[in-house]
């Protein structure tokens, strides 16, 4: 009861940052698996960062010694919680998750957040926090126990995330890196494109690999699994569930791919 009422009652700081200097102007079968009333599931791949979110723990408690508040704990769950929200980021750059839900849905230890994306190393993603008074606040409040630190790299970014919390526990650490493919759900439009051409011509014979890029933000890219895919004359070119084609004859043929209630096309042209 203690932990809810703290949660209720206290001043949770959610603060933005974005690097000036780069920010500008299950089973599955295939397809879109709806999860519930506009919700659907994407997949994004990306790499885990560990020995980077070590990194941070160690730059955090440092700071947090200079201030005379105690150190904070890696948790297992709110770093589980931490991965999987800095890949949400690369889809949605918000405190609030693609899915619609507050940040704090993640984890029910999560009561705190700072999010970052562009640096590329931990010394600039902490001195980026440290210089802001939202997230130095955050990194500081000395009634925090526990930290869960989420790194992700997905097209040449670096995502961040710390998730603070008041859970007591034995420290958790793991090191190294991790490729991983993160599945996603959405609630609503998402904006996205075919990348490449809105016309492609191939061989008869010949197979084309087609990827989905968001086009807010970094465009970041999503599996081709994610969508629902379709050929308006399969007998001319195919289409595959993880969006590959193949040209089967001369002719042309319109490619969709559905996404949510949005849809995509592209025109390829058979030769």
């Amino acid at each position: 009861m203690q932990k809810r009422n703290r949660k209720r009652n206290a001043l949770i700081l959610l603060v933005l940052l974005l690097f000036a200097d780069i920010f500008g102007t299950a089973p599955f079968a295939g397809g879109q698996r709806v999860e519930a009333a506009g919700t659907y599931s994407i997949y994004i791949e990306g790499e885990s960062n560990y020995d980077y979110a070590q990194a941070v723990l160690d730059k955090v408690n440092r700071e947090r010694e200079k201030a005379g508040a105690e150190a904070l704990v890696m948790n297992q769950e709110l770093q589980k919680a931490a991965m999987r929200r800095a890949a949400e980021l690369a889809i949605k750059y918000a405190h609030v998750r693609p899915n619609g839900k507050i940040c704090f849905s993640a984890s029910d230890l999560i009561y705190g957040e700072n999010i970052a994306v562009g640096q590329t190393t931990p010394a600039m993603v902490m001195k980026a926090w440290m210089k802001s008074k939202g997230h130095r606040t955050n990194i500081l409040n000395e009634a925090y126990t526990a930290i869960g630190i989420g790194v992700f790299y997905h097209n040449k970014h670096y995502y961040w995330v710390q998730c603070f919390g008041y859970v007591d526990g034995e420290a958790y650490e793991k090191n190294g890196t991790e490729e991983k493919t993160y599945k996603i759900s959405i609630k609503g439009k998402l904006n996205y494109r075919i990348a490449g051409k809105k016309s492609i011509t191939m061989k008869k014979g010949g197979t084309k690999a087609l990827e989905l890029k968001v086009t807010d933000f970094y465009q970041s890219k999503i599996l081709a699994k994610s969508g629902k895919w379709s050929s308006s004359k399969p007998s001319v070119v195919t289409v595959s569930k993880s969006g590959k084609l193949k040209a089967k004859k001369k002719g042309t043929a319109v490619i969709s791919c559905k996404l949510g209630n949005v849809t995509q096309k592209v025109t390829v042209k058979v030769k």
